[in-house]
């Protein structure tokens, strides 16, 4: 994680993180600041699900100008001002089964409060293939979940890549 914060923002999802292991990362990574929306605890009680962040180091993108929870446990958002531009950075988790919640939640908040600035948005949406046509690149207007009612620049893409871990 200390090499990465050296090149950028950090956009990390279900870390399933309590409110003692977001303050140990930040005694972990002392020039880093970590705008949290914390894990949930199952229906069940028996586990935690969900958990979001954006990290970044201070040093090199100063400090924020606001952190908001989008969706507890599941969306959580930064601005700060980079090179004099004003970005903000959103870290979301769909969990599965629940995808659609979030997204209503999601879309709700962000019609009474709007995003500000440059977007960027990272998540762990849970599309399955047949959810992604094109899966290599990508306009974010054509990808069906991060559509909040906000409208991109044609010229702006993102890059989908499903990721799963080695077992």
């Amino acid at each position: 994680i200390k090499k990465c914060l050296r090149k950028g923002v950090l956009l990390l999802q279900e870390m399933r993180a309590t409110a003692q292991e977001v303050a140990a990362w930040s005694q972990t990574f002392p020039n880093s600041k970590i705008a949290a929306s914390l894990a949930g605890c199952d229906e069940k009680g028996s586990g935690l699900f969900g958990g979001v962040a954006v990290v970044w180091d201070t040093l090199l993108f100063g400090v924020e100008d606001e952190i908001k929870e989008v969706v507890p446990h599941y969306v959580v958002q930064t601005s700060f001002l980079k090179q004099g531009e004003l970005v903000t950075y959103v870290s979301a988790y769909l969990r599965p089964m629940h995808q659609l919640s979030i997204i209503k939640a999601w879309k709700k908040r962000w019609r009474q409060v709007p995003p500000r600035g440059i977007l960027i948005i990272g998540g762990d949406f849970n599309c399955k293939n047949k959810e992604i046509k094109k899966p290599r690149r990508r306009s974010i207007n054509e990808c069906r979940l991060c559509r909040l009612g906000h409208r991109a620049s044609a010229s702006l893409s993102a890059q989908i890549i499903e990721y799963q871990p080695k077992s």
